[in-house]
């Protein structure tokens, strides 16, 4: 895609999301970057570029990054890649009460799951964060289908509720 049109941000942003899940963090963080020379604006760069940093020991950077995303995109999933980002650097206090924001807001709306079990995850809460993977399963929510290869759900992967969960996904190997 990126040789048929080379100034796309989306195919530029989703390179960098693609280099960072693969571990290529500091290739991921110059193509985000790059990518968001292009278009300033562009949510998932930031948001790729918040992940990016963070996988390369830069959690302050990547909450800057991600808190850009949520002010441009907004919605439930954002804000909950940013508790993520804010526990993953150590913010607890942040990332409790965005739990605290999308468990109200669930109350009215739809939000997945899954950004539970990510924040839960990095706030080291391990059981709880497999009560919402579980839900999320159970709710077919399309992030599940990242699970496998999601680099924030590492904290997870140790324990013996992974395996099996990647067995009812049918993504277990």
């Amino acid at each position: 895609a990126l040789h048929f049109d080379p100034l796309s941000p989306n195919v530029n942003s989703n390179l960098g999301w693609a280099y960072a899940w693969g571990g290529e963090t500091g290739q991921a963080v110059e193509q985000l970057q790059a990518t968001l020379r292009l278009q300033p604006s562009l949510p998932t760069a930031h948001f790729w570029l918040s992940e990016a940093y963070r996988m390369c020991s830069m959690p302050e950077e990547g909450v800057l990054e991600c808190q850009k995303a949520v002010r441009l995109f907004g919605g439930p999933q954002m804000v909950a890649h940013l508790g993520h980002a804010y526990a993953a650097a150590g913010h607890e206090s942040e990332a409790r009460a965005i739990l605290d924001d999308l468990t109200a807001l669930g109350t009215k709306r739809y939000v997945a799951s899954y950004g539970f079990a990510l924040i839960h995850g990095a706030l080291k809460e391990i059981d709880e964060a497999f009560v919402w993977l579980d839900r999320a399963c159970d709710e077919r929510s399309w992030w599940v289908m990242w699970t496998r290869i999601d680099p924030r759900v590492e904290p997870l992967r140790a324990d013996p509720r992974y395996q099996r969960l990647l067995s009812k996904l049918g993504l277990a190997t």
